[in-house]
């Protein structure tokens, strides 16, 4: 259980418990079941965390005026 306390805090809890297994077998030479990886896990409440969600953080459907073309760039494609 140290051995999987020690990769995830060095993982920073992301690594499940699949990769927690293939970390042990690799690193430390330790085989354990996949099954028993993940109850000792749960049974200890260590959890990967999981990905963010994506949150848009730009509005384009708003009422507000677009403001004016200052530059008035005109860009013209080249055949």
């Amino acid at each position: 259980m140290d051995l999987i306390r020690r990769i995830q805090e060095q993982r920073h809890y992301r690594y499940g418990s699949p990769r927690v297994r293939e970390e042990l077998r690799k690193s430390c030479g330790k085989r354990v079941s996949l099954k028993k990886a993940a109850r000792l896990m749960r049974k200890n409440g260590l959890n990967a965390k999981g990905r963010r969600k994506f949150i848009p953080t730009t509005n384009s459907r708003h009422g507000l005026p677009v403001c004016e073309n200052i530059l008035n760039r005109e860009f013209h494609i080249a055949v």
